[in-house]
């Protein structure tokens, strides 16, 4: 079921089209477009009119996400909802993004990690590739 909501947004949003299949490292476009479910093509001329260069990776993201953040758009979630601790490790650390999946299941939330960001909708991972792994730095969640 989870795949079919998948493609159902992949459609809704444009992101087959001949701009998408030209693209590479445009996960924060994807990410942009699936969390506010606006079209792929609007969201690439966001991030374009942001800094964004064509085939190559949003530099500028923190940033953006703070405009977002004053634009109350996004809340940044405090650390303790996507850190725990580990009793066999003594420490605190960041969970993965499956963990953070199973900790949230409801919402919408816009995760970044180490040179990559995705989306999260109603505990759906909406990403290309499998990013399941990836240690969560930081979340947001969409407020509209």
């Amino acid at each position: 079921m989870e795949y079919y909501k998948i493609i159902c947004l992949n459609y809704c949003i444009g992101y087959y089209n001949y701009l998408a299949l030209q693209e590479k490292d445009d996960c924060s476009v994807y990410t942009i477009a699936t969390a506010f479910c606006i079209p792929y093509l609007i969201a690439h001329q966001y991030l374009e009119n942001n800094g964004r260069e064509f085939k190559k990776a949003c530099k500028n993201w923190d940033f953006l996400m703070e405009e977002l953040e004053n634009e109350k758009l996004v809340k940044r979630l405090p650390m303790r909802e996507y850190r725990r601790y580990y009793q066999y490790k003594k420490k605190y650390c960041y969970m993965t993004i499956d963990t953070f999946l199973k900790t949230h299941p409801s919402g919408k939330y816009i995760i970044t990690t180490s040179g990559h960001v995705t989306t999260i909708r109603d505990g759906i991972l909406y990403d290309r590739i499998d990013s399941k792994k990836f240690r969560v730095q930081y979340a947001h969640r969409i407020l509209n």
